[in-house]
């Protein structure tokens, strides 16, 4: 079995298709992983999860990476 994509890594082009089938932020629970290194319970969970993570309004999208999340307290750095 293949394992789930990780959603901060999909495209802009991905995400649109997404919106445009009208997908609920379970949908993306099921079908998508978070980082490795965030320990947010249910960051995918759009509004009730990590807002930097799934909030994709207005085009514009944060690249999430090890980096960028290192300063928040849901962060586990992978060593």
């Amino acid at each position: 079995m293949k394992d789930k994509p990780y959603f901060h890594e999909i495209s802009t082009e991905e995400i649109e298709k997404l919106k445009a089938r009208n997908v609920t932020w379970t949908y993306i629970v099921e079908n998508y992983s978070q980082p490795e290194w965030c320990t947010y319970p249910e960051a995918l969970r759009g509004k009730w999860g990590c807002w930097t993570l799934t909030d994709h309004q207005n085009g514009g999208r944060i690249k999430i990476s090890e980096d960028f999340c290192s300063t928040c307290e849901h962060c586990k750095l992978i060593t």
